[in-house]
């Protein structure tokens, strides 16, 4: 019965390693993705600033665009959204996150930048 235990512990001890390895995991994506966001939205307001100085822009019309683009969906939410296009063969909805149809597997090239 000893040695049950035993190896009950040395399963438990193994686990408590995995868990912990993917929690350092996630921990490491985590920060690696707030570094990523604090670049983006550096080089954002580096842009806006960019914008205010060269060509007069104010802070209300740069909050007016942003409404204005949070909108092309049809929902204020705050996020920004990619609509996605049709397929030119069988006019169904292409995902944004591929260039392939997956309906009829048409290559789709992209028009929008966003």
């Amino acid at each position: 019965m000893w040695s049950k235990v035993k190896m009950g512990l040395g399963g438990a001890r193994k686990d408590n390693k995995d868990v912990s390895n993917a929690v350092r995991n996630v921990a490491n994506e985590i920060a690696a993705l707030r570094h990523e966001l604090d670049r983006t939205s550096l080089i954002v307001q580096s842009m806006w600033e960019i914008m205010k100085s060269k060509m007069g822009l104010s802070e209300e019309a740069l909050m007016e665009m942003i409404e204005s683009v949070d909108l092309l969906d049809g929902k204020l939410d705050g996020k920004p959204s990619r609509i996605p296009e049709n397929c030119p063969q069988c006019t169904r909805p292409v995902s944004v996150q591929t260039n392939t149809c997956f309906f009829c597997g048409v290559s789709v090239e992209r028009r929008k930048v966003f």
